[in-house]
């Protein structure tokens, strides 16, 4: 019985991670890169966090420096291409 149920759980798990990120995709990427902005444009401050949410071609990514302060950043997509478009303090 043990090992039947290892042997359904095991193509559950390696079909089910994939479907997953598909429906759930995360933006390390975007965050990243946005992080790297801020960090060069803001020197000597830097982001202490960076969260992007995401809808079709339009994100918003909300940054917090290590001044206390809070910006968030427009991001659009065209072609392949993600551009910053502009940050909004919210403080």
């Amino acid at each position: 019985m043990r090992r039947l149920r290892r042997f359904v759980l095991l193509p559950v798990l390696l079909v089910g991670i994939p479907i997953y990120h598909h429906f759930h995709p995360t933006h390390s990427w975007m965050e990243g890169k946005v992080r790297d902005d801020v960090n060069r444009e803001m020197a000597p401050v830097t982001a202490t966090d960076v969260h992007c949410v995401v809808n079709a071609s339009i994100a918003d990514c909300t940054v917090k420096t290590s001044n206390g302060h809070e910006f968030i950043v427009h991001v659009t997509k065209s072609g392949d291409t993600w551009t910053a478009q502009r940050a909004v303090s919210v403080y």
